[in-house]
């Protein structure tokens, strides 16, 4: 995990995350050689895409989990 990055790009088969050190001074370049790979970013580091006016198509998904699975642990739940 790669946290507070300001830039993401792709290499190869690799995401590179870009995250500044010592209150900005400079900049390091993480590579996270395992999967799952996570990177969380700043805020505002990316700008807001322009609308196009297109819609989306929305599939209903549906599962069976139980918290008490030993694979699933609930988070946090959320309605719209």
């Amino acid at each position: 995990m790669a946290t507070d990055c300001t830039d993401l790009r792709i290499e190869g088969s690799s995401v590179i995350g870009r995250r500044p050190m010592y209150a900005g001074k400079v900049y390091v370049d993480n590579t996270i050689r395992t999967r799952p790979a996570m990177f969380t970013v700043r805020p505002n580091s990316f700008g807001q895409p322009s609308a196009t006016g297109a819609t989306a198509e929305v599939i209903a998904v549906s599962g069976d989990f139980q918290a008490s699975d030993d694979v699933v642990k609930v988070v946090e739940r959320r309605r719209p």
